[in-house]
């Protein structure tokens, strides 16, 4: 007879306990860790401890010496819990997973096994219900193994996993059970390998291993933002695919941090799952889990990524010694783990040895390490977010937080930082006479600069605060809405007043209102300001200025939105002069990369903007991190997978990955999350969600209604949504008059976004052509062909051609049917990635031409 067996027949035998029972054996069990045989012999023998408690207790003892580092192991098999299964069930596993291959979850057929453990296996699977192609992991719970604790523990682990959308955390896909009731989950299918062999496998510099921490991080304060504690941090549970990308894996054991009862948990079935090298002291205690947990786990991932081996040194311990180790023990300082490394672990990362590894951890990134793993929760970074900046500001050369702010320390990092400026006064103080003359005319202009810029930033601060003249005049009025629009309009007339002779500081001053009169909607207003700054750029900085440039790519963003792709060209061309531009490490650079990768979406030319916008999102996440111009580039690719991979839940997936960016960066009212909220509607829609996408396109509504209410654009945007709504509840009058009054709205304007003009068009002539008002839908449709003309973009005109050819066919008018829909096909002849939109056209061709005989 087996060990396993002898266990499962002893198991058998004893009482159950129940969960009072398993709580205190819990208690016990933490002192019996600590305690040498005599000691544990007199806790076993107290009134307190049942005999139900008494003999797992013992058995745990007994099995702890062959007990993994891996905590989280079948309980059976590990340290002999009583099993919920038989021995007989465990001999049929492996046939069980086999067999499950070729069989149908939902719209998906499982391929092959990818892995299993004790409770259930993971799988890939191909989607198979024609609609579209997709690869997914499907993680089941096999019948042998569905105790009330572990089904919890998956059902919990199914929704953290909804309530996760961020593009560093492997996304979930769908879920329902199997014929049998067994639960199933299919996530997004991760190919990857974990973070420390894809890093060694890549010989990646610290440089670039720290960027990848970086996303780590980030994935993890997402989760800390929707209170979810990972719980499992480690190397094997964060992959990083081909592209670079990392997935933060397996949330199979996390406790939402306000589930005060842990229902759903591990801990509230009195276990306690984890890794030993990557778990915090707490956690080995027994006390209470927080957001702290992850930090350390991440210190000691970081410390593995450095160096090859994590903080605590575990190898060859029992169970018992592990967690004593985890316990008590102090982690190792970085640079003396690197010391000891093999040459080959150096050489993974760039050097030619141990000790010149060690010299480069010395110090910051020592602190850095340390400073996660302190063993009090409150003594570590506040979050992950902070580790992730502490992180981001060694990778700038600044001071980390992390280190004492001693004066020779923040002095030895401002050299560090500055080697050119110390470098050149050091130079300047070997120099001849004529030199320092030199010297001390440019030190006059840094000082006037300085100046400049200090006034600048009094201007702004004296407006928001109230102690300028502009937030006092009497023509103000602050009320519930409007406020910073009024603020931003007196602040433009009295700048020219409080500046009349520094075209510099009037040029940044207006370069920042015009972006902000665009994020409030006020496009007339925004074009009139940065056109501004654009000459006062020019005259007091010069063609080839940073600060030209930047007012050039914030007016070519706007001609963009309204012009079309070519009218964008000027302003980009006119900011590539400045030579930040061409230098990658500007931030300048993205921002050219994000305009063009918008003129080829407007072209009609997806993949070359799909990779514009990734190496967008690799510059700006490589040298600043999550910041608002990666969002627009997940914006700019979420728009292209719509037309690229025509799958409705990546587009759903993408757009709620969109919206949670700009959530955490504070962009709520952006165009970027305005154009994501529309996609996560629209694939509802496509999904057949309807409910949910009335739900939630009622909310977003009045979300924008309180913020931009008065804006015109924003009432075209809201009669087109509500028409939308109204469509939904089947209500044709209100429908026609939400559109109708958007209709009015609309041919008062001058200048309007391009994007909305074509899609309120496409609604509106939807809606005339089905009450049979063809007059209507006719002028709507020319009137929208005819603006969009200007811009030659296929996006745009392809859909304009389209309905005005519909319009016309309505007509009985085939001739000129036959000559808009020809023009769409013409327009959309070169951009091959619009293929799918060549049928909508053909189709009503052949009935224009079938309609002339």
């Amino acid at each position: 007879m087996t060990l396993f067996e002898e266990r499962a027949e002893e198991n058998a035998r004893s009482p159950s306990l129940s969960p009072d029972d398993w709580v205190r054996l819990k208690s016990v069990w933490f002192e019996l860790e600590a305690a040498n045989a005599d000691e544990r012999r007199s806790i076993l023998s107290a009134a307190s401890v049942s005999p139900a408690i008494r003999g797992q207790l013992e058995r745990m003892l007994a099995a702890a010496s062959s007990h993994s580092t891996r905590f989280d192991s079948p309980a059976p098999i590990a340290i002999g819990f009583e099993p919920p299964f038989r021995v007989d069930e465990v001999a049929r596993a492996e046939d069980a997973f086999a067999a499950m291959i070729g069989q149908r979850l939902g719209p998906y057929r499982i391929v092959r096994l990818v892995g299993h453990g004790g409770m259930g296996a993971v799988y890939e699977a191909q989607r198979d219900d024609a609609e579209y192609q997709q690869r997914v992991a499907i993680k089941t719970i096999w019948r042998g193994a569905d105790s009330h604790v572990l089904l919890q523990r998956f059902r919990s682990e199914r929704q953290i996993l909804a309530a996760l959308q961020h593009p560093n955390i492997a996304q979930l896909v769908d879920g329902g059970a199997t014929a049998n009731g067994a639960p199933w989950l299919a996530m997004e299918f991760v190919q990857g390998v974990p973070i420390d062999t894809y890093c060694d496998a890549h010989r990646l510099s610290l440089t670039a291993r720290l960027d990848l921490f970086r996303q780590v991080c980030q994935a993890v304060h997402h989760a800390h933002q929707r209170l979810v504690v990972h719980r499992d941090l480690k190397p094997s549970n964060v992959f990083v695919t081909a592209e670079g990308t990392v997935k933060l894996l397996d949330f199979g054991v996390a406790k939402l941090v306000d589930d005060t009862n842990a229902t759903g948990t591990l801990t509230g079935a009195g276990l306690s799952p984890f890794t030993a090298a990557y778990a915090a002291p707490e956690q080995a205690l027994g006390d209470v889990v927080s957001t702290a947990t992850d930090v350390y786990a991440l210190g000691a991932l970081l410390c593995t990524m450095l160096t090859g081996s994590p903080p605590l040194q575990l190898d060859g311990l029992d169970a018992v010694t592990r967690l004593i180790a985890v316990r008590e023990s102090s982690p190792r300082v970085p640079s003396a783990i690197a010391r000891a490394a093999r040459i080959d672990a150096a050489r993974a990362r760039g050097f030619e040895s141990a000790p010149k590894l060690s010299r480069a951890l010395v110090g910051e990134l020592d602190a850095i390490v340390l400073h996660a793993l302190r063993r009090e929760p409150s003594r570590r970074y506040a979050s992950a977010l902070a580790l992730n900046e502490d992180v981001l500001r060694y990778l700038r050369r600044d001071r980390v937080l992390a280190r004492q702010g001693t004066l020779g320390y923040r002095a030895w990092a401002f050299t560090r930082r500055h080697r050119t400026l110390v470098f050149g006064g050091s130079v300047v103080l070997l120099t001849a006479v004529g030199v320092s003359v030199m010297s001390l005319t440019q030190s006059r202009n840094l000082r006037f600069e300085a100046a400049r810029a200090e006034r600048a930033a009094n201007f702004m601060a004296g407006i928001m605060s109230g102690t300028s003249n502009v937030s006092q005049d009497p023509m103000l009025r602050v009320g519930p809405a409007g406020t910073v629009g009024q603020l931003l309009d007196s602040a433009v007339t009295r700048v020219s007043r409080e500046f009349p002779n520094d075209d510099r500081v009037r040029a940044r001053l207006y370069t920042a209102f015009g972006a902000n009169y665009a994020t409030q909607m006020r496009y007339e207003r925004a074009r009139a300001v940065l056109d501004s700054a654009r000459a006062l750029s020019l005259r007091g900085y010069g063609r080839t200025s940073e600060q030209y440039a930047r007012a050039s790519l914030e007016l070519a963003s706007l001609e963009l939105v309204f012009h079309g792709p070519d009218a964008a060209n000027e302003a980009i061309d006119a900011a590539m002069r400045s030579g930040m531009t061409m230098d990658p490490t500007n931030a300048l650079s993205a921002r050219v990369l994000l305009l063009r990768a918008e003129q080829e979406h407007s072209r009609g030319h997806m993949r070359a903007s799909d990779s514009l916008a990734a190496q967008v999102v690799e510059i700006e996440r490589r040298l600043r991190g999550l910041t608002n111009v990666v969002a627009s580039a997940e914006a700019i690719r979420m728009a292209n997978s719509s037309w690229i991979t025509r799958d409705p839940r990546d587009y759903l997936r993408r757009a709620r990955a969109v919206e949670a960016m700009t959530d955490s960066l504070g962009m709520q009212y952006s165009r970027e999350h305005e154009e994501a909220a529309n996609a996560a509607i629209e694939s509802m829609l496509v999904l057949g969600r309807a409910d949910s996408a009335e739900t939630r396109m009622r909310d977003h509504v009045e979300r924008l209604r309180l913020a931009f209410g008065a804006r015109a654009t924003f009432q075209v945007w809201s009669a087109q949504a509500n028409a939308l709504l109204a469509s939904l509840r089947g209500d044709s009058v209100g429908r026609r008059v939400s559109l109708a009054s958007g209709r009015a709205v609309l041919d008062t304007m001058n200048a309007f976004p391009l994007a909305l003009r074509a899609v309120f068009s496409s609604a509106y002539v939807d809606d005339a052509l089905a009450r049979k008002d063809v007059d209507a839908a006719l002028g709507m449709a020319l009137a929208t062909r005819d603006a969009l003309r200007p811009t030659d973009s296929p996006y745009f005109l392809s859909s304009a051609y389209l309905n005005a050819g519909l319009a016309y066919l309505a007509q009985r008018n085939a001739v000129n049917a036959a000559a808009q829909f020809r023009a769409g096909l013409a327009v959309i002849a070169p951009a091959a990635d619009m293929r799918s939109m060549a049928p909508r056209l053909r189709r009503p061709l052949a009935e224009a031409l079938a309609m002339q005989g």
